[in-house]
């Protein structure tokens, strides 16, 4: 039996650790350019996750703007900063509220530079030239963007020509680099399994995401439930659904809800996050599990309960590449549970990933019971992904120790020696592409999803995912399911 409500209820928020610690960040060590959250909504968000309230952009648009322009002509724009900001004003440019605070005149150059070439190419031909008589140097430097040329010894008209021609090398330049604030409304998290339509099996997908108050504080957390039709996900409104927080001190959010099967579920949960625990703390991702305990009633009355941990994983959803780029190695944990009808185990343990030239290799080492509470391990599981050639692999792991320790129900009996026969069956990613359908004990199905993340400055520092394995061990319902979440910060 499966688990996984057809609502998944996200209620009362903490940012716990596994072993039951608690957390409290100084607003000190957040790096954040004029943070415009408030102290007391940093601290409070903090209980739900350990990342960045708030962060900008601003330096990364600005050394991407002296690298593209050269220091020479940044230091230009600077140095007759007031003059252009004067120019600008008067042909009613706007200037962003967020520079006005303790920014160098060199970011603040940047900014007018993007801000003030973009307004330009709405401007008519008179009101272009207007300004070219005001300030030549600054047009210059944006046509210099637009044809990718030096426009030293061009005449004016050559010049504002250019402006009339393809805008795309300048507009790409826009979106990649402008300015903009991100905060915890830009987070999205993945779920490990997925509730609505079809399950997991029909390549469904969960996400959350935060509501914010006009202060930064995590005011609701939305649940996000996506059907697989065709191949596509589409958003499955009846099983969507946005929490309420009843108190900013507690943490707590309002439940009752009704599914797609006419249950109503009432109860509580709780969602512990692991990032902060992962080396200095995970700043623009975050991991952890959805643990809910839940009563469900039914249209005749009758009621049960529902028990279950969901992990879950993502961050930044601009800040996040599907690889990092270069070679590197990560080092963190995995968090997670192993289930078989009505037995359900937590699964924790060091974790690794290595990315290199294109494969990715993870390294989830559950032998190790020190990060749970529950002293009995289970397998080391290895899941190796070509992304180049578009295969996956999984491993599992075993010695006589671990054999003798773990529930019958939850064990593989098909070792050669201490290693299973890998199983190339993985899905790369929620893409809306069914698996479980092996339903034959040795082949299994999985999903793996896996973001890399760091600052706007686009240097990956962490990384974090989640993976389910699903196989059958023979028989209705007999099947194993882990799913896990995990979060790594660069070695």
């Amino acid at each position: 039996m499966k688990k996984y409500l057809s609502l998944l209820s996200i209620l009362t928020l903490s940012a716990c650790g596994g072993s039951g610690s608690t957390h409290t960040t100084t607003i000190d060590n957040l790096d954040i350019p004029n943070q415009r959250v408030s102290t007391d909504a940093a601290l409070s968000n903090d209980y739900v996750t350990g990342m960045h309230s708030s962060i900008t952009n601003l330096g990364a648009m600005t050394n991407a703007v002296e690298t593209a322009i050269g220091t020479d002509a940044l230091n230009t724009i600077a140095n007759d900063y007031n003059n252009i900001y004067a120019s600008m004003h008067r042909a009613a440019m706007p200037r962003h509220s967020g520079l006005n605070g303790n920014h160098s005149t060199k970011e603040k150059s940047a900014y007018i530079f993007l801000e003030g070439g973009k307004m330009f190419l709405e401007w008519s031909n008179d009101k272009r030239r207007k300004f070219f008589t005001e300030q030549p140097n600054l047009v210059k430097y944006w046509g210099s963007l637009f044809c990718g040329c030096n426009l030293d010894g061009h005449t004016n008209d050559e010049i504002l020509s250019i402006f009339d021609n393809d805008a795309s090398i300048f507009n790409d330049f826009y979106n990649q680099h402008h300015y903009r604030e991100y905060t915890l409304q830009d987070v999205e998290f993945t779920m490990a399994a997925a509730s609505a339509g079809s399950g997991d099996e029909g390549g469904s997908k969960d996400i959350l995401t935060f509501k914010l108050d006009k202060n930064g504080q995590i005011d609701a957390v939305n649940h996000i439930a996506y059907i697989s039709q065709d191949g596509d996900l589409i958003q499955e409104t009846s099983a969507t659904a946005t929490f309420k927080r009843n108190n900013k001190s507690s943490n707590t959010f309002n439940v009752g809800q009704i599914n797609g099967e006419g249950k109503f579920y009432t109860g509580n949960g709780v969602i512990i996050t692991y990032g902060k625990d992962i080396g200095s703390g995970l700043k623009y991702s975050d991991f952890g599990q959805l643990k809910y305990d839940l009563i469900a009633t039914y249209p005749n009355g009758y009621q049960e309960t529902e028990k279950s941990f969901e992990p879950f994983a993502g961050g930044y959803k601009d800040l996040r590449k599907e690889t990092p780029g270069a070679s590197m190695n990560f080092s963190g944990q995995a968090h997670g549970s192993v289930s078989n009808n009505n037995t359900d185990k937590n699964i924790a343990g060091n974790a690794t990933l290595a990315f290199n030239d294109g494969t990715e290799t993870l390294n989830m080492d559950f032998s190790n019971t020190t990060l749970t509470t529950d002293d009995t391990p289970w397998y080391n599981v290895t899941i190796v992904r070509n992304k180049t050639l578009n295969t996956q692999s999984i491993t599992f792991e075993t010695n006589d120790t671990l054999n003798d320790t773990i529930p019958d129900n939850l064990q593989f009996n098909d070792f050669v020696g201490n290693t299973r026969t890998p199983t190339y069956n993985l899905v790369d990613g929620y893409n809306g592409e069914g698996f479980g359908n092996q339903k034959m004990p040795g082949k299994g199905d999985g999903k793996l999803d896996i973001g890399y993340y760091g600052g706007p400055d686009g240097n990956v520092t962490e990384a974090t995912g989640v993976t389910q394995y699903v196989e059958s061990l023979g028989g209705i319902d007999n099947e194993i399911r882990m799913n896990v979440g995990f979060g790594m910060m660069k070695n």
